[in-house]
């Protein structure tokens, strides 16, 4: 049998504790000395604490990036309203130079851009179509009054009331569309268009630049013209040519433009 120890701590008016003690000791649990119980007793409360430190600072990093996340959805998801001219005629540049007269589709439109245009009688711009990626995914779609860009695609979007641009992963400029007066448009001009007679009857400029993959080809339209290339190196180097318009991230920046200072 095994045999038990009365516990040795002297208590209240002389009398001794009459618990048992530990096996190894001569102390009950409750009298078991301080240098052996208070190191037990912080190393828990160290721990307890780290515990719910790291627990706290895991959580809040997951709760913020969650919400950051969120954020971005929203931002990306957000249909963005295209810009308005105030009235006709208005000129088009979209890697050739046109004036239009009245309401109705631009007929000009080149080909093997990614989008359909349409000019309502109130100076709307409508943009129909949609802008995939190489592998065929869909990465950017127009509805007629708005354009947004799908989430999980690495492409951010900013915009707006006079322009809306969508930028890849690298913020290089993959669509732009902007809404300049007459006089900066002639003024961005590396030369003088042959037309400016003509074009002079206008007030506004629809300003449309892009790169657009078709056929494992590329259609790069910029201020300085159009250009089908056939390599992804020529690509960059004409896509270079378009100046973005906005900062990014766009959810951090919203409608805010470059060399524009932020309240």
């Amino acid at each position: 049998m095994k045999e038990y120890y009365q516990c040795k701590r002297v208590i209240s008016k002389g009398l001794q504790c009459k618990k048992k003690a530990l096996p190894g000791s001569n102390y009950c649990l409750i009298h078991q000395p301080r240098e052996i119980w208070l190191p037990a007793i912080i190393t828990i409360a160290v721990t307890l604490i780290f515990s719910v430190l790291i627990t706290v600072l895991i959580t809040s990093n997951f709760s913020r990036r969650s919400f950051k996340k969120e954020l971005n959805l929203i931002h990306l998801s957000r249909p963005r309203i295209v810009p308005a001219v105030g009235g006709f005629p208005v000129v088009i540049d979209n890697g050739i130079t046109v004036i239009i007269d009245q309401p109705g589709f631009v007929t000009h439109k080149m080909e093997e851009g990614p989008f359909d245009y349409r000019i309502a009688d109130d100076g709307a711009i409508k943009i129909y179509g949609e802008i995939k990626s190489i592998d065929g995914s869909l990465i950017v779609v127009a509805t007629g009054d708005y354009i947004r860009v799908l989430p999980n695609t690495g492409f951010d979007i900013n915009s707006d009331s006079k322009a809306c641009e969508i930028v890849d992963s690298d913020k290089n400029v993959i669509y732009q569309i902007s809404v300049v007066s007459l006089d900066q448009w002639k003024k961005d001009k590396d030369e003088a268009t042959s037309r400016v007679s003509l074009l002079s009857r206008a007030n506004e400029v629809i300003k449309m630049n892009y790169v657009h993959c078709i056929d494992g080809n590329w259609w790069c339209v910029t201020g300085e013209g159009s250009q089908l290339v056939h390599s992804y190196e020529n690509m960059k180097e004409w896509q270079s040519k378009i100046p973005r318009l906005f900062k990014y991230p766009g959810d951090k920046y919203p409608g805010i433009r470059i060399g524009n200072k932020i309240s």
